[in-house]
């Protein structure tokens, strides 16, 4: 009877969404190859049976679980967050996950994708972001709903997401006065974390604008496909900050970057407050509306 072969997904802060897709769901693409076993900054390595283990026979759907660190880590059990789940439902047919392991299987650690710091961004190989726009691409059923659609995405609910803990970060203070202003051009402010990751990557894909303030879900700006890619952030910002002007580059998306004014610049939190007036010229000037 042959041992089932599984790839034991690295722990890489996957309870944020960038890293669950930058690090860990890109990652997949080395299952099978010796490069993407082990690195540096994971948490959670595990491989049983090791030596039994045959790269030449493994076939897709590849099986694939994370190791017992990660029920810790996440309080919520094995990747219980609402996007993990539509993540491995959309992509099941390649990657099947098997939540527990016996003592027979051959389990052997991915650890996912390898970040290139500069000092600024996470940035990668460009076949990883090809590879993530490949994967669910393919498995997308477009729909027009959002159709050159024009959005402003707050993070002022962001607090909210078990990740951040209730800890308010790179939120636009004044937006109830900026949004104001851009709803009379056609502009509609949606809240990302109310959408499944199907709608989404759909958001992204089908509409002509998006402006967001420094957040995770820019991610999605790999699926643009008509659309325009503002992103507003802080100058000499605390955390990375070029890597949604990368994932952009790499996919051709057009980005622009505005910069606002931090209001608390002792926190390190980031939060900002915007100059409207300037903001909504630099739009008109950028043939943004």
């Amino acid at each position: 009877m042959n041992k089932r072969v599984i790839f034991s997904l690295e722990g890489r802060a996957g309870d944020f969404i960038y890293h669950w897709f930058l690090l860990m769901i890109s990652g997949l693409r080395h299952i099978g190859k010796d490069s993407g076993r082990f690195g540096p900054d994971g948490l959670g390595a595990w491989e049983q049976n090791e030596d039994q283990y045959d790269p030449s026979t493994i076939n897709p759907p590849y099986n694939i679980t994370f190791g017992p660190v990660h029920d810790k880590t996440f309080g919520e059990g094995l990747y219980g967050l609402k996007f993990h789940n539509e993540t491995l439902d959309i992509i099941k047919d390649k990657y099947k996950l098997v939540e527990t392991p016996s003592a027979d299987d051959i389990v052997i650690n991915n650890f996912g994708e390898q970040q290139h710091f500069d000092g600024r961004s996470n940035n990668f190989d460009p076949e990883n972001y090809k590879f993530l726009y490949d994967l669910f691409n393919e498995r997308m059923k477009y729909n027009d709903d959002h159709k050159d659609k024009k959005y402003f995405i707050s993070r002022n609910n962001s607090h909210n997401l078990s990740s951040n803990a209730g800890l308010k970060r790179r939120q636009l203070l004044n937006e109830d006065e900026l949004y104001s202003k851009l709803k009379e051009h056609g502009i509609e402010k949606i809240y990302l974390e109310d959408y499944s990751l199907k709608e989404k990557i759909n958001i992204f894909h089908k509409s002509s604008l998006i402006i967001s303030p420094n957040s995770g879900g820019l991610l999605f700006s790999l699926f643009c496909k008509h659309g325009k890619i503002v992103e507003l952030n802080v100058p000499n910002p605390t955390q990375l900050c070029d890597q949604y002007s990368d994932i952009c580059n790499i996919m051709k998306v057009p980005y622009h970057r505005f910069h606002t004014h931090k209001a608390d610049p002792a926190t390190g939190i980031d939060n900002m407050i915007i100059d409207i007036d300037e903001f909504i010229e630099f739009l008109k000037t950028n043939d943004l509306i």
